[in-house]
């Protein structure tokens, strides 16, 4: 993964599963700066570009868990 801390894997995997902002602000893992930071990481200009990298890279995989800690 390009450099990217537990929480922002977490951020990107929230994201890749739908959730707004506000959703997976309310999660006890990751923050808004999360998303912001991990977009940074990955070099996309936007949440779809984001959402692409995750799974060019494997960082999200279609059909796992929409839970990013595996619960």
């Amino acid at each position: 993964m390009p450099g990217l801390a537990p929480r922002k894997l977490d951020a990107v995997r929230l994201l890749a599963r739908g959730l707004n902002n506000a959703e997976i602000a309310a999660t006890q893992y990751v923050t808004r700066a999360h998303v912001g930071n991990a977009l940074d990481k990955l070099g996309a200009r936007d949440r779809t570009q984001a959402v692409v990298r995750a799974y060019d890279l494997g960082i999200v995989v279609a059909g796992e868990s929409a839970q990013p800690w595996g619960s």
